[in-house]
């Protein structure tokens, strides 16, 4: 009203209609029209007006007071077209004379989709489109339609922000920041993914919850809050008297029983202790061979293969991992474990990395949003009620990190007007921020998005500040929001440059990579639909190709992705399986299709293949080849050996036995990318493995590791001469036969193949096969079998077959079909209806450290050799170490240090020192366990007894 009053120079009446009595009033007492020029209603009050009685009384007022033209301002506020608002809105519009003029007024008219624009273009002309849905179904529901009538007709007008106020704004950059997903983040999130007791769009919000904090989890998979929810389901079955409801909540049921199923049968108590000392010895290991500066925590629990574990402890104990840990009796174990402390969100671990460096300078002004969350991010943990719970919100932890009188917040629970209950209300906590430099802010975006403005004025106080900072934790459902939130920020006399920095999760695969964000890419896309569909209805804005093809492609189905498919998930899950059994004639045609995002496949495998090849398997079975290789090389010293590696991909083997290999590969493409990785070192070249382009017996050693399954094993037809069948092979059989050729008689021939792909039973077929038809046999110095790490996890490999070459192969009649693999023996029997899987119960995390220790298991009669890439520990007891496998490692010397304090607390640091360098050099000396930290420990803990106290033992 205000506002109206000061645009008339000379005084205008304003009237206010604020209840239905003043309806009545107004309505009964005029026999004549009100001389007020304007009359204004709320959208409240019209959403009141609900029965016939108060329709005929709004009805009769609106005549009565000669009401001739309507002005609608927020009309977006009135879309459903079932609402008393909307209704009342387009009652009052057809009761005007069809000429009167009618103003409808938004700065979002498409918030989601065309449909939003029906209930204001019907305010708009009520005469035309009478009906719900009657503007969008005579658009045909068309972008370009719609704005073409909205445009032609004249019925729209559009201005933005800064086409009005220019240079009155702030200077503005946004910019997404990449958050790459932690491991133990990831693997809660894959946990809740994997969860099918939810789904759609209640499985996209508990997403989005765990995308933002893992913590948030608890809230849902906590046995007690289960238990907590199935109660109430059960009760409200129970009173149910509505069948359909009924089955409704029974299905309910089931789904949470299943959930605190899955949750608590994850692991047992004395199973997880029992795994948790595994860990801790995986732990040591890595960081005796790896890397001193390892964190034990959550997340290397999570990419060491115990990422079951951790989530188990997660959910089951109030206080997480941490609590659990000091159920261990290993107080070693105890001490050495750090924790996440409850800092589990890869967004606030960068929320933190970002405010340490910007709360460094008195320069900069902070506000942080949430999306649409209250409970648990911007609520104190003194707030809530719910006493089952540890969770500490970000609020929470800002508190912690630097102090109670840095931030304050703005959510549901802070008061719009007055104060209440003690708590200051929303407008003295934004003037605080405004007016007092020090103060920085975090707010949800609903509790902020209107009106509100958190501007830094040009003050002597701020004169210090030079830079305002946004950061959005998460994306909201629409890009209006998104505006909004930016406008509190960006408004006239705001002089300081604004900076909007929006996090969005990565996988950690890829981390720059803003397209494998799991559900934080899916908002984003859903936004950038949203903000397209407006750009073409509402500004008329003709898009670009590469925009009209994104339109195209979500405008039938804007499904949100919540598990974006990565190059590392396309290359194990659809490629390699693609491949396996085609043989080089339809895997050269496949090679030529596209594939993962636009690419080729010959593309994609020489792009991606060798990101992937060091961490996985393939990596793996390398390390074991190469070591076997090596120590083949190092056994015949006289001769200048040459090596050759069929199938040799991305140059993985030469890479890891460290000297010049000949690279062959059927791939022009890999072949370039493995000559660019190995400086052009070596040799390149590109044929067909059956049929190698490479004379005779021209390598002392020659591998094929993870080819031979590429190869077809379809039988080939031997014809004579003069034409008559002679018999059949196949390209398998071929390629085992160049295998041999090419190698010299005594050579070494190493073969691998995936575990999964033998069973002990055709590991011993081939075996057989391999001696009888193709001139090898099994090398007596290198064993042949399963090969399976043993480091940090038991993970089986591969099957690898250690040949010397004792003759030629057969040139015909070799039974090719017992060549054949687990996958192709399982073909035969798959039915060709879809089996339906069972739904998975354990999470894998692609955060994989590389293996290095690992053994080879004959597989008749049970024997193992162990294999150790890289660092090697002497074979004689008490040697000097070349490899340093301690060299005062600070886990096991920290641990010397405890004990000798606990046994001699009569020690200074001086003498607990020297102690403990005694303890340590006499294990170096006669120490014999060098793999199980236990039995390490032990030997330590003898030691130290033996030596025993008092002046003569320092």
């Amino acid at each position: 009203m205000r506002e109206i009053q000061e645009k008339y120079a000379a005084p205008i009446s304003v009237r206010t209609i604020e209840s239905e009595a003043d309806f009545r009033k107004a309505t009964l007492e005029s026999q004549g029209k009100d001389n007020s020029r304007y009359i204004i209603l709320s959208y409240s009050l019209l959403s009141t007006i609900k029965n016939g009685e108060s329709k005929q009384l709004f009805s009769q007022f609106v005549q009565s007071q000669g009401v001739d033209s309507l002005i609608a301002d927020e009309v977006h506020l009135a879309k459903e077209p079932d609402s008393n608002c909307t209704q009342q809105l387009f009652t009052l519009s057809s009761l005007l004379p069809e000429e009167s003029p009618r103003i409808a007024m938004t700065a979002t008219g498409v918030v989601n989709t065309v449909d939003d624009l029906d209930a204001p273009v019907r305010i708009l002309l009520p005469y035309r489109y009478s009906e719900p849905g009657d503007f969008t179904r005579a658009a045909r529901n068309n972008p370009h339609l719609v704005s073409a009538i909205l445009y032609g007709e004249q019925l729209m007008t559009r201005w933005n922000a800064e086409a009005i106020l220019g240079d009155t704004l702030p200077p503005t950059e946004i910019k997404t920041v990449p958050v790459p997903m932690l491991p133990f983040h990831q693997a809660i999130y894959e946990y809740v993914y994997l969860d099918d007791t939810t789904e759609g769009a209640v499985k996209r919000g508990v997403l989005r919850q765990a995308a933002l904090d893992p913590a948030l989890m608890k809230k849902y998979y906590t046995p007690e809050r289960i238990e907590k929810s199935l109660a109430g389901l059960i009760e409200r079955r129970k009173a149910e008297i509505d069948d359909q409801q009924g089955a409704i909540l029974g299905k309910r049921i089931e789904a949470a029983k299943e959930r605190l199923t899955a949750v608590t049968g994850l692991t047992s108590l004395n199973e997880a202790l029992g795994e948790l000392e595994m860990a801790y010895g995986d732990y040591v290991r890595w960081v005796v061979d790896q890397d001193q500066d390892a964190r034990f925590d959550e997340d290397f629990l999570a990419k060491s293969g115990h990422e079951n574990l951790a989530i188990w402890a997660f959910f089951n104990f109030k206080g997480g991992v941490d609590q659990f840990i000091q159920l261990s009796p290993n107080d070693q174990l105890k001490s050495d474990w750090e924790g996440k402390k409850g800092l589990y969100s890869s967004k606030y671990t960068k929320v933190k990395e970002i405010l340490d460096k910007l709360l460094e300078s008195d320069e900069n002004k902070v506000l942080i949003f949430s999306g649409f969350y209250q409970e648990y991010v911007t609520s104190a943990m003194e707030e809530m009620g719910e006493k089952d719970l540890e969770i500490l919100s970000l609020y929470d932890l800002l508190r912690i990190w630097y102090g109670d009188n840095i931030f304050v917040k703005i959510d549901g629970t802070i008061p719009i007007d007055t104060k209440t209950n003690g708590k200051a209300s929303r407008d003295q906590i934004r003037q605080q921020f405004r007016l007092d430099p020090r103060i920085q802010i975090i707010s949800t975006q609903g509790s902020s998005r209107l009106g509100i403005n958190l501007t830094v004025p040009s003050i002597p106080a701020n004169a210090s500040i030079k830079r305002v900072y946004q950061i959005h934790l998460d994306r909201p459902d629409t890009n209006a929001d998104v505006v909004q939130t930016i406008g509190r920020s960006k408004r006239p006399g705001q002089d300081l440059p604004l900076e909007v920095i929006n996090l969005q999760l990565t996988n950690s695969e890829a981390p720059a990579a803003l397209r494998y964000g799991y559900i934080d890419h899916g908002m984003e896309e859903m936004l950038q639909y949203k903000r397209l569909l407006a750009q073409m209805v509402e500004d008329g804005i003709p898009l670009t190709q590469e925009e009209e093809q994104f339109m195209g492609e979500h405008s039938t189905d804007l499904n949100i992705e919540v598990f974006p498919e990565t190059p590392r998930s396309y290359l194990y899950r659809t490629f390699f399986r693609d491949v396996r059994g085609r043989g080089t004639k339809e895997n050269m045609e496949y090679m030529s299709k596209i594939g993962f995002e636009g690419m080729k496949n010959a593309e994609f495998f020489a792009d991606h293949y060798p990101m992937n090849d060091l961490q996985g398997v393939a990596g793996s079975n390398a390390r074991v080849v190469s070591h076997i290789i090596d120590q083949y090389l190092k056994k015949n010293k006289n001769m200048r050996p040459l090596v050759g590696s069929v199938g040799a991909g991305a140059g993985i083997l030469q890479l890891l036995l460290g000297q010049p290999v000949i690279n062959i590969d059927m791939l022009r493409e890999i072949t370039e990318t493995a000559k660019e990785r190995l400086n052009n070192e070596g040799g390149f070249v590109v044929g067909d493995a059956a049929a190698l382009p490479i004379k005779t017996a021209a390598f002392d050693v020659v591998d094929s590791s993870f080819m031979i399954h590429w190869t077809s094993n379809k039988q080939i037809p031997l014809f004579s001469e003069i034409g008559k069948l002679r018999g059949y092979t196949s390209e398998r059989a071929r390629s085992l036969q160049e295998l041999n050729r090419v190698v010299k008689e005594g050579g070494l021939v190493t073969i691998s193949f995936p575990a999964s792909y033998l069973t002990p039973q055709q590991f011993d077929q081939w075996k057989n096969i391999l001696e009888k038809d193709f001139g090898f046999e099994l090398h007596p110095s290198f064993p042949s079998g399963l090969v399976k790490a043993v480091d940090y996890k038991t993970e089986q490999i591969s099957w690898i077959f250690n040949l010397v070459k004792q003759r030629e192969a057969k040139k015909e009649f070799v039974n090719f079909q017992g060549l054949s693999f687990q996958f192709e023996e399982v073909v035969k029997f798959i039915k060709a209806s879809p089996v339906k899987r069972p739904p998975r119960q354990s999470v894998e995390v692609s955060h994989p450290l590389p293996h290095q220790e690992f053994e080879i298991i004959e597989p008749r009669d049970g024997s193992t050799k162990k294999i150790r890439y890289g660092k090697k520990p002497t074979e004689a007891k008490g040697a000097t170490r070349n490899d340093s496998y301690l060299e005062a490692d600070p886990v096991l010397y920290r641990w010397i240090l405890k004990e000798v304090q606990v046994r001699h607390p009569m020690y200074n640091i001086q003498e607990v020192q020297r102690f403990a360098q005694k303890a340590f050099g006499i294990w170096m000396r006669t120490g014999v366990e060098r793999h199980n930290i236990n039995k390490i420990l032990g030997e330590l803990s003898i030691i130290i007894n033996e030596i025993g106290g008092g002046e003569d033992s320092l």
